[in-house]
């Protein structure tokens, strides 16, 4: 069922004691408004926070909320926060004057990278006062688990005692105390029958201050207990650098990660993070010391607190073998360093040669001391290949082992575009960034500024050579000193940065309405935004098949925002376009990119 709109109601007789003026229930009036996205739908679940006491609200389905018990002559900010979205505006100060006041944003996913947010600082001498907080469970990814005890805390809330409710999102589920003292934490245990669900929040409110209410910032979890299958039962070894398939059960979000421990002591990280699908297959690195006091731990990556580990230690024994290279899909480049690593090869010294196709290239070392690893510079002469083994073998027993797998020798990576001094492109535009002889698999494509990551373009994308970027104002600022670098997926050593620095330049840019298939209805609020505009005042213009339909502003403040209302006499069309024009430099003008439509 749709959740309707939340608003908070603030007594007006409460308000007028805080007011230095004195008012009456003819001066109580409600903040209200929408949160869009930039095709114009409503964003729900966005924090929308008025100072002065107010409390807080969230949007509902539609994007709408409305706060009651603002004072006639008060001066409040208003502020939208949601994780993962940027705000226009970032905070709004509005003077309540004889009537409701509207404050509407409009809310725009953050890109992926490195973007910086840009934020509106308070107006001077406006005062925030202290509000009743839940401060715990308030993060996102808590998880709970039934018959244990966990300590529910808050601050700020008037009078001797509190009352705690546990709520399913914003609807009662059950009370966990009707009045415990106001000491600021609480702990209970949670029930054994109750349900396993995520939609779980705390909900506070003062037994004497009907105004003093608060309720968790984020859902949480309470979820069966997280358990490591396998390895847990007594008694099991396992060989150095031999995979071994470790299951697991119940643990909270889409990926965990799984570690090492020797005695309680963190040995090495099998991974960072995979999926949390019940099973992970991992080599037991030959780091690892020999020892049967092993147990392997997995926590959840988005939230820490789900974590279990083996119920019985494991032994580690000894497995003469090539550690690295060893795996599929390795590759070397040319004039590059890496460390070839063995173990549990017998005696003080081994020898190490290179094959290719199964015929001796080079003997690498003839002798060198059996500590397990030996760093090797890759000719540059090297013949690339894709069929090299590495050969490891004791000089006094005839212990030795190969490289389980071949890998390759390449080329040298190359970016080849942009790679020189004085190249330019503008914001809006797109630039085609080029390269050659990464190794297989995808590529991860980064901005540097100056030396310094500012912008994750890929994370990922296949390594066909070439991939278009548009550049983006909200990301990228204009000026000198950029440089592109592209790191191979599976072997993020292997990677090249253009050899020039070039320029990104500001051009005037339509920002929205500026995507495809959009829609908005006559009688309704429409969003309007640019960028890169001079001057105090822009004009704001309805196209239709690129004739001007009307001036929606002659002559706006140019601070990259406004909002219009499309009239009921505006025909009925899908060939619409906004043209932004500079007042004083009439040469710089854009028009959105696409097509929208009035219905």
């Amino acid at each position: 069922m749709p959740r309707a709109t939340v608003s908070i109601l603030v007594a007006c007789a409460a308000m007028a004691v805080l007011s230095a003026t004195p008012t009456t229930a003819a001066d109580c009036y409600a903040i209200f408004g929408g949160v869009t996205t930039p095709d114009g739908a409503g964003l729900e679940g966005v924090r929308v926070s008025p100072s002065g006491g107010l409390g807080v609200t969230v949007t509902g389905l539609d994007g709408s909320y409305r706060v009651e018990g603002a004072l006639s002559g008060e001066t409040y900010a208003v502020e939208a926060t949601l994780p993962g979205y940027a705000f226009v505006p970032a905070k709004r100060v509005v003077v309540v004057a004889s009537g409701d006041e509207q404050v509407d944003f409009v809310a725009s996913e953050i890109n992926s990278g490195m973007c910086a947010v840009e934020t509106t600082a308070a107006a001077p001498g406006l005062a925030v006062s202290p509000q009743p907080v839940v401060t715990y469970p308030t993060d996102t990814g808590i998880v709970w688990h039934r018959n244990r005890s966990y300590n529910i805390t808050w601050g700020v809330f008037a009078g001797a005692n509190v009352r705690i409710e546990l709520r399913r999102n914003w609807t009662f589920q059950r009370l966990i105390s009707a009045g415990t003292p106001n000491d600021g934490s609480f702990s209970w245990l949670i029930p054994p029958g109750l349900a396993y669900r995520s939609d779980y929040r705390i909900r506070i409110s003062s037994t004497s201050t009907v105004t003093d209410i608060d309720l968790s910032d984020h859902v949480f979890r309470v979820a069966p207990l997280a358990k490591v299958l396998f390895p847990s039962g007594p008694g099991l070894e396992f060989p150095r650098g031999i995979p071994v398939t470790i299951t697991w059960q119940n643990f909270t979000g889409t990926h965990v990660k799984i570690e090492n421990y020797a005695s309680g002591v963190f040995e090495g990280q099998l991974t960072a993070s995979t999926p949390n699908d019940g099973s992970y297959t991992a080599d037991l690195p030959f780091e690892a010391h020999l020892a049967s006091d092993y147990r392997i731990h997995i926590t959840s990556v988005g939230a820490p607190g789900d974590t279990d580990k083996s119920n019985n230690d494991f032994s580690v024994v000894a497995n003469p073998r090539v550690v690295y290279p060893s795996t599929w899909g390795i590759a070397w480049n040319r004039g590059s360093h890496y460390s070839i690593k063995w173990a549990d090869i017998a005696g003080p010294h081994v020898k190490i040669r290179l094959y290719k196709g199964g015929v001796l290239s080079r003997t690498i070392s003839a002798a060198t001391p059996n500590d397990g690893a030996f760093v090797w510079s890759v000719p540059v002469g090297q013949t690339p290949g894709t069929d090299y083994k590495i050969r490891v073998n004791s000089t006094t027993v005839p212990e030795s082992d190969w490289s389980n797998n071949p890998f390759e020798i390449a080329a040298t990576p190359l970016v080849i575009y942009p790679n020189a001094s004085g190249t330019a492109v503008d914001h809006g535009s797109q630039m085609l960034i080029q390269w050659q002889d990464f190794p297989p698999g995808n590529v991860r494509i980064e901005l540097l500024r100056w030396g310094l990551p500012v912008q994750l373009l890929k994370s990922s994308t296949a390594n066909d050579g070439a991939f278009m970027w548009k550049v983006l104002p909200a990301c990228s600022s204009t000026g000198n000193g950029y440089r592109v670098r592209i790191s191979s997926v599976p072997h993020p050593t292997v990677s090249d940065t253009s050899d020039g620095n070039f320029t990104i330049t500001s051009v005037p840019i339509v920002v929205y309405p500026n995507t495809k298939l959009v829609t908005y209805s006559r009688g309704s609020t429409m969003h309007i935004g640019w960028r890169g505009f001079s001057g105090l005042y822009v004009k704001i213009e309805l196209l239709r098949s690129g004739v001007v339909e009307r001036v929606i502003a002659g002559t706006a403040d140019n601070d990259d925002y406004h909002t219009w209302v499309p009239p009921a006499p505006t025909p009925v069309a899908s060939d619409y376009r906004i043209r932004i024009t500079s007042v004083s430099a009439p040469t710089e003008r854009d028009a959105s990119d696409y097509l929208f439509s009035i219905d």
